[in-house]
């Protein structure tokens, strides 16, 4: 569907009910790319004026032994489609991150910023790539009352999680987001909190109905 970047649209958005995801503590886990947004122009932070932003959703499936979690979480991360790195101080962009993460780092980054806008990867074809997330909890909820995880840091899988995720991977399911078309992970999918409760955590391959939130 996307290559990032890509033209400022403006999706035509539905109202849905949203859920309190299960909270994980702070810490490096596995992960799933399971979304993204297209990218638009939001507010900056503390100053005035707008960026272009998009963002992508992680389903958290394992700890950092690469253990299976009894519950899988969500993580999010921010992303300004800018491409940069440099080899000497080590700078570089979340975006050039992102990619050089969910292409398993076997694309250099020099490669990943030298790239035409049309050479781009489609995230379509990209979800459900694991990777490896450094994450932090939200203190405070979105308008929506609900508490979100914020990626840190991403990096791309090492051998262990990916033998740990492979089945997981082998078996998930994709479903078309009906807002802008982009694909979108919908098993496995993070558990709410009322699911973590109750102490049942829902079936692998149970689509999630929620959408993403952006």
């Amino acid at each position: 569907m996307a290559r990032i970047p890509a033209p400022n649209i403006e999706s035509s958005e539905t109202p849905f009910e949203r859920a309190q995801v299960v909270r994980l503590p702070a810490g490096l886990y596995g992960a799933m790319f399971a979304w993204y947004s297209i990218p638009k122009e939001y507010p900056k932070f503390q100053s005035e004026g707008t960026e272009l932003k998009f963002f992508a959703g992680f389903v958290v499936t394992h700890d950092r032994s690469n253990n299976q979690l009894p519950f899988f979480g969500e993580a999010i991360m921010g992303i300004k489609p800018k491409r940069y790195f440099n080899a000497e101080n080590g700078m570089i962009s979340a975006y050039v991150s992102f990619l050089y993460a969910l292409l398993a780092g076997k694309v250099p980054m020099e490669q990943i910023v030298a790239m035409n806008d049309g050479e781009l990867p489609d995230l379509d074809d990209l979800i459900g790539r694991p990777v490896l997330l450094t994450i932090e909890p939200n203190a405070k909820p979105d308008k929506h009352g609900i508490y979100g995880t914020r990626v840190k840091k991403i990096d791309p899988m090492d051998a262990g999680l990916w033998k740990a995720i492979k089945p997981l991977y082998e078996s998930k399911k994709q479903v078309a987001n009906g807002r802008d078309m982009t694909w979108r992970l919908s098993s496995p999918r993070p558990a709410t909190a009322e699911e973590a409760a109750a102490g049942v955590p829902p079936p692998i391959n149970e689509p999630f109905d929620d959408e993403p939130p952006f």
